[in-house]
């Protein structure tokens, strides 16, 4: 953070919550500089650790939290990932009582020391896998939904032109080929796709658009949080066609900003079956014929009025609340 991505929004914003609940906050962080001229306006000081390779980089993450922790006084550690943080965490307070807890979101491929830490905080469906495959005891799993940003105001999509949008991390497990190969065989070739994001599949995903002869295929490297409201808000469609995706950020995004989208049906939000549109990740046929029944005017609005009746509105303010509650009544 203020990197762009899913983990540092939440943080940020999660932080910020903390600070007016009269809670102090300090954030060590991965990043791509030792300073952002942002960091001195956040109200909330935050370390930074440098990225070179992964190996250095938990030497590193370890090292500054055995120097905070030998300068500041913590009543909890909280880890927002179960590897990158919560390892090195992990061997820097071996021989610390302090508290220690994991939020585990997104992919569940989790490592057995997970069962060391105080509490795991995860998502609901997860906590059975948890209990039955990991030997995680079901006291040790608490769940936060994650939150939308009421910031963002809702239902302000303003469709202006005729961009499908997908963004987020461009790797295997999204499935971009996939949905690439989809779009190159929709009927009404007026439409842009448009991948914003950066990842390891970037460059064959470009060849892929290049090789069907795509031209209406653009990219775009990953940007603030606000620009890319402002794109999804002028779009005329969000795709999420991930291989695996337990709780999508991007479709929450999407239900407050009134965008219409579209899912694969490997989700983990069974309150959304039957409502919005899905497809199977592995079934291009079956998302063709999505994309060219919602390029059909009647059919895209009236779908748009239906996804406007679905109300999420658990927030970062409450999600906040909720994950104290946890911390404050577990670390006794």
């Amino acid at each position: 953070m203020p990197e762009a991505g899913g983990p540092p929004t939440y943080i940020l914003n999660f932080a910020q919550a903390l600070l007016k609940l009269q809670h102090q906050v300090t954030v060590l962080t991965y990043s791509d500089q030792a300073v952002y001229d942002l960091d001195k306006t956040l109200g909330f000081p935050v370390v930074r650790v440098v990225r070179s390779n992964k190996i250095l980089n938990y030497y590193h993450y370890y090292q500054k939290t055995k120097q905070l922790l030998n300068t500041e006084n913590f009543d909890c550690i909280y880890a927002f990932d179960h590897f990158s943080a919560g390892y090195p965490v992990f061997l820097a307070i071996k021989n610390n009582k302090i508290p220690f807890f994991i939020r585990v979101g997104g992919d569940f491929i989790w490592e057995r020391y997970l069962e060391r830490t105080n509490k795991l905080v995860t998502l609901l469906f997860q906590q059975d896998i948890f209990a039955k495959y990991y030997d995680l005891p079901q006291d040790k799993l608490k769940i936060i939904n994650n939150p939308v940003n009421k910031d963002i105001s809702a239902s302000i999509h303003k469709n202006t032109n005729k961009e499908i949008i997908f963004h987020g991390r461009i790797n295997k497990k999204n499935n971009l080929i996939f949905l690439v190969q989809a779009f190159a065989k929709m009927q009404d070739n007026s439409f842009t796709l448009h991948i914003i994001g950066d990842g390891p599949e970037k460059s064959k995903l470009q060849a892929e658009a290049n090789k069907l002869k795509l031209k209406n295929v653009i990219f775009s490297d990953l940007m603030s949080r606000n620009a890319l409201y402002q794109k999804l808000s002028a779009a005329y469609l969000a795709v999420y066609p991930s291989l695996t995706d337990i709780s999508p950020n991007g479709v929450l995004e999407s239900l407050r900003l009134g965008l219409p989208f579209i899912c694969t049906k490997e989700i983990g939000f069974d309150w959304l079956k039957n409502k919005a549109l899905m497809f199977d990740p592995k079934n291009i046929g079956e998302l063709v014929n999505i994309l060219n029944n919602l390029s059909k005017q009647d059919f895209y609005y009236e779908y748009k009025q239906k996804l406007a009746k679905i109300s999420y509105d658990y927030d970062y303010s409450q999600a906040t609340q909720d994950t104290l509650q946890i911390l404050q009544n577990e670390s006794h």
